[in-house]
C-alpha cells in the first residue's frame, strides 16, 4: 500500500458518482462472502456510507450519510489515500486495524468503473 494517489477525487467525478447512485438499483461495493470493504448506496434520499458483509447492503454498517450537497463536499476531497484508512485526519475513513487498511476500500479507478459502467 506504498505510492497511493492523494489526488482528491474532485467534485465532477463525485457528482457523477451521485447522480449514478441515485439512478442505481444497488450501489459501489464488492458482493461476496464474508467482509466486503466499503460501499456506496443511496437509499430514502441519503447517500449512505457503509462497511458491507456478504455482498449486502442491508444489515450492514452505517459509517455515515449525507445529503446531496454534503456527500459532493465530502467524497470531493478524499483520494485514494484517505480512503484507503491510512490518513488520521480523516477519522471517518482512518483505521489502525491492519486487516481494514486498504482492504476493498474505495479508490478513483472503482468509482470511475462504476461510473462508466
Amino acid at each position: 500500500m506504498t505510492n497511493l494517489d492523494t489526488t482528491p477525487f474532485g467534485a465532477e467525478l463525485v457528482t457523477a458518482l451521485a447522480a449514478k447512485l441515485e439512478a442505481s438499483s444497488s450501489g459501489l461495493y464488492h458482493c461476496h462472502r464474508d467482509y466486503c470493504g466499503h460501499g456506496l448506496v443511496y437509499d430514502g434520499g441519503r447517500f449512505r456510507l457503509l462497511e458491507v458483509l456478504d455482498g449486502m447492503p442491508q444489515g450492514s454498517k452505517e459509517l455515515a450519510a449525507w445529503d446531496r450537497a454534503a456527500f459532493v463536499a465530502f467524497w470531493s476531497a478524499q483520494s485514494d489515500f484517505t480512503c484507503s484508512g491510512r490518513d488520521p485526519a480523516t477519522p471517518l475513513l482512518f483505521t489502525e486495524d491492519a486487516f481494514l487498511c486498504g482492504n476493498q476500500r474505495l479508490t478513483a479507478a472503482r468509482i470511475r468503473a462504476f461510473v462508466d459502467g
